[in-house]
């Protein structure tokens, strides 16, 4: 299995077969990630978990250096201000 080089590489397949050859508590772990509650929508409608946010998990648990870094905000004029 190759290591995937950024986020989007990671797939439903490769979460399936990569937690399969971790073990059986990485595979538990998933099928934890898809038993929790679900979430409402606008309307109302529980919904399913959507594979974004398993991919997330996903990397956050074995793939860290992958997970997007947050941008630095850009001073606003207030912050800018307040540093006279």
């Amino acid at each position: 299995m190759e290591t995937p080089q950024n986020i989007n590489d990671i797939n439903g397949e490769f979460v399936v077969t990569y937690c399969k050859e971790q073990g059986a508590a990485a595979v538990d772990w998933l099928k934890g990630v898809y038993a929790r509650p679900k979430k409402e929508d606008k309307n109302g409608k529980a919904r399913e978990i959507s594979f974004i946010e398993v991919r997330n998990e996903f990397a956050r648990k074995y793939f860290p250096h992958l997970i997007p870094q947050s941008k630095t905000k850009k001073k606003t004029i207030k912050n800018l201000l307040d540093s006279l």
